[in-house]
């Protein structure tokens, strides 16, 4: 879906994130991963698995995401989360791939 108008892009960007999020809070990794694109999946299925019991606190404990750039194809979002004491920046790279659906390339 191509969305013109760039709050719209943004929320529909957004809306990829908080489901991938909002599955992994159900505990469903195989609906979390239809989020990612292919070699996403790869990278951070084996992860998902591996902290899914420990997803509630991981989600709790970053900041909303902020829109860092946006264009036709790529997004890139950054958010904050403090780990041992230390406030570190982490950024979500989405891609809109050839079928037009966003998808998480890298996070």
């Amino acid at each position: 879906m191509t969305v013109n108008d760039p709050a719209e892009q943004d929320a529909l960007i957004r809306s990829v994130w908080n489901g991938m999020n909002a599955a992994l809070l159900a505990g469903d990794v195989t609906g979390a991963r239809a989020f990612l694109d292919a070699p996403a999946v790869d990278h951070y299925g084996p992860t998902f698995d591996a902290l899914l019991a420990f997803m509630p606190d991981i989600i709790a404990s970053y900041s909303p995401l902020v829109t860092l750039t946006i264009s036709s194809d790529v997004a890139e979002y950054g958010l904050k989360r403090t780990i041992d004491g230390e406030d570190r920046l982490f950024l979500v790279d989405l891609l809109r791939e050839d079928d037009g659906v966003w998808r998480l390339d890298s996070m």
